[in-house]
């Protein structure tokens, strides 16, 4: 019996261990979809990403795509440390709205672009917006 549980605890510290080895992993990923009497679309989406280490960056570089069929309704960023306290909430105007293509073309396409960086790592990051979408 001590040898089962000396090796099941083995196992949970190997997998905690393999967890920081990685730069970046997504903890939760929830979508939620709903459609109403008018037959439009409403797509919830929830991530809670941990980022581990400087080389994990890149991936809290958030970036949503948008268009005039597909307009994002609502979009919640916060960054928590790993003992869950609050570190920042981001206001909308900390948010970029990027057009996918610049120039002489023309496209309705954008992004919503989060640059949720923080100095001290691990760290995480909870996103949840709302998208809604006229045809589907």
């Amino acid at each position: 019996m001590i040898y089962r549980l000396i090796f099941i605890s083995f196992i949970f510290l190997s997998i905690r261990l393999f967890a920081q080895n990685n730069p970046a992993e997504i903890i939760i990923h929830d979508i939620e979809c709903k459609v109403d009497e008018i037959k439009k679309l409403t797509v919830t989406e929830s991530l809670l990403i941990q980022i581990n280490s400087p080389l994990g960056r890149e991936h809290a570089n958030i970036k949503i795509h948008y268009d005039n069929m597909s307009p994002i309704e609502s979009i919640d960023v916060k960054i928590f440390n790993m003992q869950k306290e609050l570190i920042k909430t981001f206001k909308k105007s900390e948010i970029d709205d990027i057009s996918l293509l610049s120039g002489s073309f023309h496209t309705d396409d954008r992004y919503k672009v989060i640059k949720a960086y923080h100095g001290a790592y691990p760290y995480l990051i909870e996103l949840k917006y709302i998208q809604i979408f006229d045809e589907y």
